[in-house]
């Protein structure tokens, strides 16, 4: 498989996400680089890509973010994390692309304890930087 356009490695998984170009696209985990194991991004958001994925590290362990920010008429945009190593996803912001535009603006080349994003109003071209931490 390929297409990936993120990558993060957290408790021994590799993490990629997907950019099928408006196809289905998935988050795909492994521990050996030799199985690979995808899960589909289920719709609203199955045809955004996954851009990027950044960990923080939280009281309660790691996180690990994604941001998926295309949106078709029929598809959403979404900013979401994972507190369990990716069994589960929790949404943290839906959004339309037409109107809004979210960033992950975190990089450090160790794990941090808090991560910054991005969210931009496309039609009055104000943006707000938020700091998630605990």
């Amino acid at each position: 498989m390929g297409g990936h356009t993120s990558v993060v490695e957290s408790n021994e998984k590799i993490f990629f996400g997907t950019d099928y170009q408006g196809g289905t696209n998935f988050i795909i985990e492994t521990t050996d680089g030799k199985k690979f194991t995808k899960k589909i991004v289920p719709d609203p958001y199955r045809r955004s890509p996954i851009d990027n994925m950044v960990l923080r590290r939280s009281k309660s362990g790691n996180e690990i973010w994604a941001n998926l920010p295309f949106s078709t008429a029929n598809t959403k945009c979404l900013l979401m994390y994972t507190t369990n190593h990716g069994k589960s996803w929790n949404k943290v912001l839906e959004y339309n692309r037409s109107t809004h535009a979210v960033w992950l603006t975190s990089a450090s080349k160790e794990i941090a304890d808090e991560v910054y994003f991005s969210v931009e109003n496309l039609k009055t071209n104000e943006r707000s930087v938020y700091k998630v931490s605990d």
